[in-house]
């Protein structure tokens, strides 16, 4: 029975609900959600997508949607590596409205003329082997190696052959008969 303080004296003591471990446990967790939460709903700008993409982290319908956020920010991006990754990005998603619109900025002919600078050209690529031998083509070719820029293409060429990519494998083509005519 209780007494005049109302507790009573047989009974266990009444135990808290919300310990301090468990308060920071669930705010740990909160915190991760959250975290995680923001990093999936946020729109990374050009820098971050390429980053994203070049890290190799994200597959198919996550790296689909990095991809098409990258094409997006990056074609009016004032820097021209940016330019670049939303032109190979373009290529990679068979998006042919964005990559001659991606062409047309940077030159306007069927190789960008306007280089990246050599300190943004690593994440290029974008984790992809066949953008890196797009790109290297590309750079090859307008920087005068067209020896240089054929093997690329060949070597482009070849891995649409084992992983169809239709717009990678007509640049391809267009490529190595531009650069194995003779002078």
């Amino acid at each position: 029975m209780p007494d005049a303080t109302g507790s009573s004296q047989g009974l266990a003591p009444r135990q808290r609900v919300l310990t301090l471990p468990l308060a920071l446990l669930l705010l740990t967790a909160f915190g991760l959600l959250a975290q995680a939460l923001h990093r999936r709903l946020a729109q990374p700008d050009a820098a971050t997508a390429i980053a994203l993409l070049a890290d190799g982290d994200l597959d198919g319908a996550e790296r689909r949607q990095v991809m098409q956020r990258l094409v997006a920010v990056g074609s009016r991006s004032e820097r021209i590596g940016e330019r670049w990754a939303a032109a190979l990005a373009a290529v990679a998603l068979g998006d042919r409205a964005a990559w001659a619109a991606a062409a047309k900025e940077l030159g306007g002919g069927e190789v960008p003329q306007a280089l990246p600078p050599a300190t943004e050209r690593d994440l290029l690529p974008l984790g992809e082997p066949m953008l890196r031998n797009l790109a290297a083509a590309w750079l090859a070719e307008a920087s005068g190696a067209p020896q240089e820029a054929l093997v690329h293409w060949r070597r482009l060429a070849t891995q649409c052959r084992f992983v169809p990519h239709p717009l990678a494998a007509e640049l391809a083509a267009e490529g190595i008969r531009r650069t194995s005519r003779g002078p």
